[in-house]
């Protein structure tokens, strides 16, 4: 069947968007709640260690199609 494999576009995915995961897309996740709370595939996560003191923190990185939602915003 036609469509039945075709992926959301990124306007598609703004316009589904709420106010709130609209906030949490613009700036990116802080948490693995907000991460949960906005559609998958938009960012990926990463670690970053400090050698010096040992810290470790996690970060959120756009993919390319959250790039593309976050530019729609």
């Amino acid at each position: 069947m036609p469509g039945m494999d075709s992926k959301p576009t990124p306007q598609s995915i703004v316009d589904a968007l709420t106010a709130v995961q609209r906030d949490i897309v613009a700036c990116g996740p802080t948490s693995f709640d907000e991460a949960k709370a906005i559609p998958t595939g938009l960012f990926s996560c990463g670690e970053i260690w400090e050698s010096d003191s040992g810290d470790e923190w996690l970060v959120w990185e756009p993919t390319a199609l959250g790039a593309r939602v976050r530019d729609l915003l």
